[in-house]
């Protein structure tokens, strides 16, 4: 049976890690669009321009769109196709992401978000070892101020998950074995 794993969190609490761990069993990562800057470690593919993006959407080639500080965000249709097939798909989500997904498959596919949060400190060495400081941007400063911000949202919205994760606290894999454990029942 097919459903889909959203993975949650602030900047640099683990989505990456948690996901690319799921992968290596088993399921589908669902990319996404988007029209921000891609990271020096992103494949530039899935970013685009607004126009581009507003286009794809007219052609429902990206599904559940949202908006965030200005960019915008949206689930590549081409992966619907996975679940007709029965794979377990995984993605990335925001807050609204979460409520929008749900709200697309409608009780049509289970959809289980996830949430990963970490302490401040923990963010923010990761940020920092995303690139070697040389190649750090002003980009990477200022969001160190909006990693509270956003853990902030996401912790007042926990009713909206099946589990919430201290990423400070727990490894990756015990995170993954719960998971797997979680959608078991289901």
């Amino acid at each position: 049976m097919s459903y889909i794993l959203l993975i949650a969190g602030h900047t640099c609490s683990g989505k990456n890690t948690i996901t690319d761990i799921l992968v290596d069993n088993g399921y589908v990562f669902w990319q996404k669009y988007k029209t921000r800057e891609p990271r020096s470690s992103e494949n530039p593919k899935f970013f685009i321009t607004q126009h581009e993006f507003r286009k794809k959407v007219s052609n429902v080639e990206i599904v559940i769109p949202v908006s965030y500080k200005g960019e915008l965000y949206g689930n590549d249709a081409s992966f619907l196709k996975y679940l007709n097939e029965g794979k377990k798909i995984i993605g990335h989500a925001d807050v609204n992401t979460v409520i929008h997904t749900v709200d697309f498959f409608a009780k049509k596919v289970p959809v289980y978000p996830f949430l990963l949060y970490c302490d401040l400190e923990d963010a923010i060495r990761r940020l920092d070892n995303r690139e070697p400081k040389e190649m750090q941007s002003q980009n990477y400063k200022r969001r160190y101020g909006e990693i509270e911000e956003e853990k902030k949202i996401y912790l007042q919205n926990t009713h909206l998950f099946n589990q919430v994760y201290n990423t400070s606290i727990l490894s990756s894999n015990e995170i993954v074995e719960d998971i797997l454990e979680f959608v078991k029942f289901f």
